[in-house]
């Protein structure tokens, strides 16, 4: 996505947590390259026209939600109040 591709990516729970069917990507389930193709091909004859859209805000999405600094500073924060001593 932070390189401007669309992402076709296989149905499962790590996906669906970032990405939405129909929306920001579409999915395919895991082993079937039936459905991958079918897929691809609604990709190119259907859905073509929204992609450059949709790879904008996947992009944004990313720099906003991928900025591993940020994602640090809030593991840190989690970490601390897991350790924090109870009063």
């Amino acid at each position: 996505m932070a390189a401007g591709l669309f992402p076709v990516v296989t149905d499962i729970v790590a996906n669906k947590a970032v990405l939405e069917h129909n929306r920001s990507a579409l999915f395919f389930p895991v082993g079937d390259s039936g459905n991958l193709a079918e897929q691809l091909i609604y990709l190119r004859s259907e859905f073509f026209g929204r992609v450059p859209v949709i790879i904008s805000e996947n992009q944004q999405f990313v720099v906003r939600e991928g900025n591993r600094p940020a994602n640090m500073q809030k593991l840190e924060k989690i970490y601390n109040e897991i350790i924090k001593p109870a009063k």
